[in-house]
Order: structure tokens, then sequence, then C-alpha cells
């Protein structure tokens, strides 16, 4: 009889120690809501590695879970963002690996706004073109979505023209301008609405959204950059409908402001053609004290020195008709003794700065 009583008594017991261990077991939402917590608390104390940690327990428990994977790429993304300075190599691994966490956000829920913007600065660090550009149009443009295999023709339109700018070479540069595909990524630069820049180590390419009158609505730098702002010396092209300008010069604060010389002209570079080229000083983008004013062709040169004030022409005297004379040259010196300005009210300066 004591026998069984204490048998019971071990069973009641066994029992009970089962009821309360399952009342105390936490579920498996509730350790995931435990550690997204811990891993965002530990983003917030900038505990990198412990967030990596907390995150990655959140996946194993569900490997389907989208804030693990997303506050996973932060905390990879913040190691990167730390190691830059002292490894710029181990730092760029740390960043493929926030882009694989949150590429895996998007491949679960495409649908989700939050990774792009990431992903967009992540690929413009690592340098893929390509990437970069998926990025940009997944995030969404106000046009059309474009898809693969147009994404993948811009960046290696891209990547033919910086190298035809590093080799200084001018006609190869106007003729990838004048390609279909150069026509298609300046509706894109348009839709984004930013310019689309690589630069690195100082010097790097850059597609601008402009508004001009003669050459399109994306203009392209290549040049000095002080992080992503145009600054030291740099080239700027522009190609529309045979409109061929070329720009070169000093920039500081992301605008045309020091020396410049300009080209200008309507045919392909092996044709006759005739130049237009303007040679002087650019401030925030206008002309601003003198300005040779030339005209080349094969049978030579006519130049006219004028001058600019802010941009406005300086008239120096009206003629009988009406005419603004802006230069005015002794006799016999050339052909052309004169130079009038049509519209003497209207700014002049370097082309996708005059708004």
């Amino acid at each position: 009889m004591g026998q069984l009583y204490r048998g019971l008594r071990c069973l009641l017991g066994a029992v009970l120690c089962a009821v309360l261990l399952a009342g105390c077991a936490k579920s498996t939402a509730e350790r995931i809501a435990e550690q997204l917590e811990l891993g965002n608390r530990y983003l917030l104390e900038t505990d990198y590695e412990g967030a990596v940690v907390a995150f990655q327990k959140v996946i194993e428990l569900d490997p389907k879970n989208i804030d693990g994977y997303f506050g996973m790429g932060q905390a990879r993304e913040g190691q990167a963002e730390a190691l830059l300075a002292d490894s710029r190599d181990q730092g760029l691994e740390y960043y493929r690996l926030a882009a694989e966490a949150y590429e895996q956000v998007l491949i679960l829920s495409p649908q989700d706004s939050r990774p792009g913007e990431r992903l967009i600065v992540i690929y413009k660090e690592l340098g893929d073109v390509e990437k970069y550009l998926e990025a940009l149009n997944r995030l969404g443009t106000d046009g059309e979505v474009r898809d693969q295999e147009e994404i993948r023709g811009y960046a290696d339109f891209i990547e033919q023209l910086t190298e035809s700018c590093e080799e200084e070479d001018l006609e190869g540069a106007f003729q990838l301008m004048q390609e279909e595909v150069f026509q298609e990524l300046q509706t894109f630069v348009q839709e984004t609405g930013d310019p689309i820049v690589f630069a690195r180590n100082g010097y790097g390419a850059g597609l601008y959204p402009v508004s001009t009158e003669d050459y399109g609505d994306c203009m392209v730098y290549y040049g000095e950059f002080t992080g992503e702002t145009r600054q030291g010396s740099g080239l700027w092209l522009g190609y529309h409908d045979g409109n061929n300008y070329y720009a070169k010069g000093e920039w500081a604060e992301d605008m045309p402001n020091g020396a410049f010389e300009v080209r200008e002209w309507n045919s392909d570079l092996n044709e006759r053609v005739v130049y237009r080229v303007l040679t002087g000083g650019a401030e925030s983008g206008l002309w601003n004290g003198p300005v040779e004013w030339s005209f080349i062709d094969n049978d030579g040169t006519r130049s006219f020195p004028v001058s600019f004030d802010n941009g406005k022409w300086v008239v120096l005297r009206y003629d009988d008709d009406g005419e603004a004379i802006v230069s005015e040259l002794p006799e016999g010196e050339q052909e052309s003794s004169t130079m009038t300005a049509h519209t003497p009210d209207k700014l002049e300066g370097i082309e996708g700065f005059l708004q």
C-alpha cells in the first residue's frame, strides 16, 4: 500500500512538472520577437556583431522572416562602414553580405520598399554598375520598369563611355552618345530624377538630368570628385540630334567655377565642321568677365573678345538697326569686325546650368 502511494505521488509530481514546464516554455513566435528586439537594440548601440548573432537566430527559427534578413542587412552594412577606413577590401566584403541579406528580403517580399535605397548605396560603393541600375529600376521611376536586358545594356554603355573618357577618346565618346541606348538612358535618368554617379578614389563619371534646348535631357561628366560632388578638373559632354557639346574646365561645389573651354558643333568630327569655341571664366555655370568667342572651320578662325557680367552680355553699343554690338575690332583686322548678340538679355554659360 505504501509503495502504491509513493508511486502515485511520483506520477503526480511528474505530471505537475510537465504542466509547469509547458507553461514556462516560450513559443517560437515569442523567441523570434525577443531576438528581433535584441537585434534592433544592438543596432542602436552600434554593437553590430551582437546584432548579427541575434538576427541569425531569428533566421534559424524562421528562414522566411523578412525582418530577420533586413536586420541582418543593417548589421552587415554597419560592419562594412566601420571597416572601410582601415581595410577597404574587408569593408566591401561586408557590403556584399549586406546586399545578400537585403536581396533575400526582396525574394521573400518583392513589394518591401525598405531594402531599395540601401541596395542603391551598396552597389554604388561596390562599383557594380549593373546591380546599381537594377536597384534604381526596382525602386521605381515615374515611367516604365525596364527588363534585365535593357539594364545590362545601360551598364555596358556607361562602362564603355567611361573608358572612352579615360582614354581621352573624344571621337569614341561622341560616337557612343549617338547610339539609341544613350537616348533611352537619358529618359531613364530623367525618370529617376537623380544623377547616376560612379566615383572611386576621387575620379569617376556621372550622368546628370538637365534641361537644355539643344543637347537633350542628360549630360555626362567625367573628372574629379570629392565624394559625389564634382570638384576639380572635369569634362562635360552633351549630344542630341546631331548637336555636340564639349566643355573642359574647373569645377567647385558641383558647378562650373573657373577657367573653361567649350566647343560646339553640329556634325560628326570626321566631316567638315564649324566649331564655336568659347574660352573664359565661369562662375556657378555662367560666363563672367572676358570670354574669347571664336568660330573655327577649315578656312581659319574668326575670334571676338566679348565680356559678361554674371551670364549677361556686356553690350558696347546699339547700331542703327537696334542690334546689340558686343564686340568690335579694328577695320581690316578680319573679314567681320563686329559681333552682335541677337538676344542680349539671354543668360550665357555652360549648358545645363542656365536656368
